[in-house]
């Protein structure tokens, strides 16, 4: 499943959550302004699709709550 959000954090954070993390794949980022970024991941199947803005630890938390 994939979904498209935008995420808050910083260049670095953001280049470690795409080189690496435990929950989903990061297929593609973009700038979108001051610590903003478009984001389309790849994740496990959920009830949901996910929308709207996320920190990275918000990510993690949802992607590894019982909405699947």
């Amino acid at each position: 499943m994939e979904s498209q959000i935008t995420i808050k954090a910083t260049i670095k954070e953001m280049n470690k959550f795409f080189d690496k993390n435990d929950v989903c794949l990061v297929k593609y980022f973009k700038l979108k302004g001051n610590n903003t970024f478009e984001a389309n991941i790849r994740h496990p199947e959920r009830k949901h699709y996910l929308s709207g803005t996320y920190t990275i630890p918000q990510i993690i938390s949802e992607l590894q709550s019982d909405d699947k």
